[in-house]
């Protein structure tokens, strides 16, 4: 399997389904494109607004990474790469890995921080 190099990294259908789980953490309830709540009508255009804006806030939020904390970060979490499986797309240490995903992660808490806080 190809991958992309870190500056052009592009998550494929597992960052959808990453996003519908962020979206199902934050309002229970909404899954899938529709958002449907398991009663099978589908989600008013309030819930449908507010996914529309966490999947906004979190491509502001992984666009402010570095090239590189965005590739380690996407594979990671979108992809669901072990550290090392990265550290060889990547052609890095696993410890190179390690530290970019500790940032990243640090960045990615601290531009959503609102968001979670709220949920405290």
């Amino acid at each position: 399997m190809a991958y992309p190099d870190c500056g052009e990294y592009l998550p494929g259908p597992a960052a959808i389904a990453h996003l519908e789980d962020l979206a199902e953490t934050a309002a229970p309830g909404r899954r899938g494109i529709d958002f449907a709540d398991g009663s099978g009508r589908r989600a008013g255009p309030e819930r449908l607004i507010f996914a529309k804006q966490i999947q906004h806030r979190l491509d502001l939020a992984v666009g402010k990474l570095s090239e590189r904390q965005r590739a380690v970060f996407s594979l990671r979490h979108y992809d669901d790469m072990t550290l090392e499986d990265i550290a060889d797309v990547l052609q890095l240490d696993v410890g190179t890995v390690k530290a970019h995903l500790f940032r990243a992660l640090n960045k990615m808490r601290e531009e959503l921080k609102d968001l979670y806080q709220a949920r405290r």
